[in-house]
């Protein structure tokens, strides 16, 4: 019996901007120091020489390579067999979907770890020997006030009896509505038969909205048709959803930090206007000052040690 394939210890990331944020190089070489052998930053654009860009280089295992966009998807549809594969992709509209589609066939031509900008590696990714796909999982917490509600209600307690109790009325916490896969983190041996499904999936998608690429990806794993693929613990990721993500970039006291520094291996945020905002601002020396009032530049101090030098050699 022949010897199975293991995922191989490459990260990739795709941009296609024409400049890397620091936040952006900061995710990128977030992923050089757990367990990736060699981290892969595709550009599809024009990319600006930056200060970003000399930073990354500056990493061993790090390589910027120009991705034609074109040749790539029209390789991987004829190895799919679908005709003007790369046509439908310039079709579609839906950024989310475009997203998925060009991350998916990159790792099922060159087999490796897709990692999303909007996340940062803080462990290693412990994947068994037989796994040829993955996907994290995430615990999705919702913090709307109808969903507390139901949370209450279905820990037997009424607002009425809170009302007449003399006992404090506790906070408010999150009702969870369960795990979903998540593409923030996913990976696969070249040619993975489960990518070129989703693949297939993703690209008959017909614009309405009625599947998104995580319902897709939910329903094709809920066949149960691939035991190949696994899902990885909820615990792999620890997702901040537009709910709390202010968690990851308010300033607290340096004993909260503590304990709010999670044991995971990918931190994960969903991105929306105030991640935007804050990730304009972020720079080397936001990280510095920021490293003990911060969870996101506390996680960047600790796990990308680059940053300091950068810092430091200013200082000097």
């Amino acid at each position: 019996m022949p010897e199975l394939e293991s995922i191989p210890s490459v990260a990739h990331f795709v941009t296609t901007g024409r400049k890397i944020s620091w936040a952006q190089a900061f995710a990128i070489a977030s992923a050089t120091r757990h367990g990736m052998k060699k981290v892969i930053v595709h550009h599809a654009g024009s990319l600006e020489d930056s200060p970003q860009c000399v930073f990354l280089l500056g990493q061993s295992t790090v390589s910027i390579c120009r991705l034609d966009v074109g040749d790539t998807l029209r390789r991987v549809g004829r190895a799919l067999e679908i005709p003007g594969f790369a046509e439908l992709y310039r079709l579609t509209t839906d950024p989310v979907i475009r997203d998925s589609i060009l991350r998916a066939a990159l790792l099922y031509r060159f087999g490796g770890i897709s990692l999303s900008f909007d996340s940062m590696m803080i462990g290693e990714l412990h994947l068994s020997s037989s796994c040829q796909t993955f996907f994290g999982c995430e615990r999705i917490a919702s913090h709307t006030p109808i969903a507390n509600f139901l949370s209450r209600v279905k820990d037997g307690v009424s607002f009425s009896s809170r009302r007449k109790s003399s006992s404090p009325v506790p906070a408010a916490r999150p009702a969870f509505t369960g795990t979903v896969p998540s593409t923030a983190v996913f990976g696969a041996v070249q040619h993975a038969p489960f990518l070129a499904t989703w693949l297939r999936g993703l690209i008959a998608h017909d614009g309405t909205g009625k599947d998104s690429p995580s319902c897709l990806l939910s329903s094709l794993l809920a066949l149960n048709t691939f035991p190949d693929v696994e899902i990885c613990p909820p615990q792999m990721i620890c997702a901040f959803d537009t709910g709390d993500v202010r968690r990851l970039f308010r300033a607290v006291r340096g004993e909260r930090l503590r304990t709010m520094r999670p044991s995971a291996s990918v931190v994960h945020w969903r991105p929306c206007a105030f991640t935007r905002e804050c990730e304009a601002g972020i720079t080397p020396d936001h990280v510095m000052e920021n490293a003990y009032r911060q969870l996101y530049s506390n996680l960047i101090w600790e796990h990308v040690p680059a940053v300091q030098d950068i810092v430091y050699l200013r200082l000097a």
